[in-house]
């Protein structure tokens, strides 16, 4: 599914207590702790090769990153002590190692905000329509089957195995017209079917067109062109996806859903802004209608996805590069769903973190293949966790629409450092697990699959320390930042973080560090040596970053 704009607004992070001060500034914080805490450790370096002499030395230039994990349910007083600065900034970075969230010794003065503000907290509101869609990708479609399959037992067969269901669809020709279920509303849309292509393994998709979109001021036939021909050409959009994850649907033994051969993909573009989403797939188009479950009755009984027209010619749309990230966007839920629901078992099924996870890094790949001059994570999604910020949102918690989170950006400043880090191959691993069903388990595995020593938590420490202290790309310490990757076909641009330092915003203080969060914290312009003891919470890694760039 994907999002037609960001939800910003002003996320509240995380507040800490620090005593001492940097030998050359003030330190901002204040208080003590209600039980003093003893130093028992220091920080240690936490590159090879870099500028972290010693847990006590900065080489004076370049990149150092220091650190210490607290892996006990107490907090920690750390003291730390870096000589040999001139005049460069400190970069004191949190993340939380643990799915809980972490109380931090003491809060800001007069601090009592919440990190996650809800708009749900002034008013109840509604599930939104991408939300529902996404529930029920994830575990409704499940619940359904085993709500069938406990009718089968209790109807008569004539009931069960009438009429009602479908046969075998006909192929469809160009100029056919259809009425699709949008999922949201009572009435069909009226479209036609304007391209129709064969892909490289001789599956056919079939491109449908709102009538009523259908016009020299909206969608024009020049965009359906670029569009099928982009989606179907030989190393396009539809060959990328099958080529890491598999095809998009066939062979299975639910017979609650449509059969597996023969399937053509359906693309409807249709006008749906009102959704507030680009595109999106639902599970429920898969099965077939059965009378004695009304909620079937809405399923278009077809392998099908949606992509809103509007996005090609509002001014604010995105245009046709868009439209075609969010194709491929689009697809991997239809592929995740297939490979991992329907022929692995509900029980497989990615957490939506995941599953929109993977679809916003496949938006990284398909850039350099689709767009010449644009990257979807450089140029949209990590400016947006940096520039919102999205610093305390949880990596493993997709938010709902109504969060001041943003998933999006979460997943693309996260993923967009996984797909740099780790390349194809992480990736590929990721899509075609079949041995864990925990997707935290999947996304631990295929991180261990190329960099064996590390692991999911290693790595969001790592990341952490990049995107929140911005370390710059040239000379970063290995295993940090956004490197390039040269892989032939599929190359990824270099991301360097010295490009949103004007825009970063820091987080401000609050109670309690979320889960799987991040939060940075600035002491400038230091000189000499660099003196504080920080108290590091529970479950929790401080890195320290020192470079010469800006913060």
């Amino acid at each position: 599914m994907t999002s037609h704009h960001f939800r910003s607004g002003a996320l509240l992070a995380v507040a800490l207590l620090v005593a001492g001060c940097p030998s050359s500034n003030p330190s901002p914080g204040t208080g003590k702790p209600d039980t003093p805490i003893a130093p028992v450790a220091t920080i240690e370096p936490a590159c090879s090769g870099c500028s972290a002499v010693s847990p006590t030395q900065y080489s004076g230039q370049g990149t150092g990153v220091w650190a210490y994990s607290n892996g006990t349910d107490q907090p920690v007083s750390i003291p730390v002590s870096l000589r040999n600065l001139k005049g460069q900034n400190v970069s004191l970075v949190f993340s939380n190692d643990s799915g809980d969230a972490q109380p931090m010794p003491m809060t800001a003065q007069g601090d009592t905000t919440r990190s996650r503000p809800q708009a749900a907290e002034q008013r109840e509101v509604s599930p939104s329509f991408g939300d529902q869609v996404r529930a029920f990708n994830q575990s409704g479609w499940g619940q359904r089957i085993e709500k069938l399959r406990a009718l089968r037992g209790e109807v008569p067969p004539t009931a069960r195995d009438g009429g009602d269901l479908p046969e075998p669809t006909p192929a469809a020709q160009l100029g056919d017209s259809r009425q699709w279920h949008d999922g949201k509303t009572d009435t069909p849309r009226d479209t036609t079917l304007m391209r129709q292509s064969t892909t490289s393994d001789g599956v056919t998709v079939n491109f449908w067109l709102e009538d009523s979109e259908s016009d020299a001021e909206k969608v024009t036939g020049e965009m359906l062109d670029t569009l099928s021909t982009q989606y179907t050409v030989a190393d396009g959009i539809y060959d990328f996806l099958i080529g890491v994850g598999g095809p998009l649907w066939g062979a299975h033994n639910l017979p609650e859903l449509i059969g597996g051969t023969g399937q053509a993909v359906n693309i409807v573009f249709m006008k749906m802004d009102e959704t507030g989403l680009a595109g999106f797939f639902s599970a429920n188009n898969a099965f077939t209608r059965n009378p004695s479950e009304a909620d079937t009755l809405s399923s278009n009984q077809a392998v099908v996805l949606f992509i809103d027209t509007s996005i090609m010619y509002a001014e604010d749309g995105g245009g046709i590069g868009t439209a075609l990230l969010t194709l491929a966007h689009e697809s991997i839920h239809m592929q995740n769903f297939y490979r991992r629901g329907v022929r692995l078992g509900p029980d497989h099924v990615m957490e939506t973190w995941l599953d929109e996870g993977t679809a916003v890094m496949v938006e990284d790949f398909m850039s350099g293949r689709l767009l010449a001059t644009y990257n979807e994570i450089a140029d949209t999604r990590l400016p947006q966790y940096t520039r919102t910020p999205l610093y305390a949102c949880p990596v493993f918690q997709w938010p709902e629409d109504r969060e001041a989170c943003d998933g999006y950006g979460v997943w693309g400043a996260w993923g967009g450092y996984l797909n740099r880090q780790f390349g194809i191959d992480f990736f590929r691993n990721l899509l075609n697990d079949s041995t864990n069903k925990s997707s935290t388990d999947m996304l631990d595995a295929a991180i261990r699959s190329v960099r064996p020593q590390s692991g999911t938590v290693p790595e969001l420490r790592r990341w952490a320390a990049s995107v929140g202290a911005l370390i710059p790309a040239e000379n970063a310490p290995s295993g940090y930042g956004y490197p390039a990757r040269t892989e032939t076909g599929y190359a990824l641009p270099a991301i360097d973080l010295q490009t949103l330092a004007a825009e970063r915003k820091l987080p401000t203080p609050g109670a309690t560090l979320p889960a799987h969060s991040v939060l940075p914290m600035v002491r400038r312009n230091v000189t000499g040596t660099f003196i504080e003891t920080v108290v590091v919470p529970p479950r929790t890694t401080l890195s320290v970053i020192i470079h010469d760039g800006k913060v």
